[in-house]
């Protein structure tokens, strides 16, 4: 991994946190959480 791609995975990761901390923001059936759930499912394929 170059560091721009270290940099963009360890963000993805920033990101996953934020979502599963505010998700009562962000009800299930929302496009807010579709992108949450899809990007935690990004970072765990990793």
């Amino acid at each position: 991994m170059n560091d721009r791609e270290t940099r963009r995975y360890y963000m993805f990761g920033r990101v996953v946190t934020f979502g599963k901390d505010n998700a009562a923001d962000f009800p299930a059936a929302t496009e807010g959480a579709k992108r949450f759930a899809n990007l935690a499912q990004v970072i765990a394929g990793r």
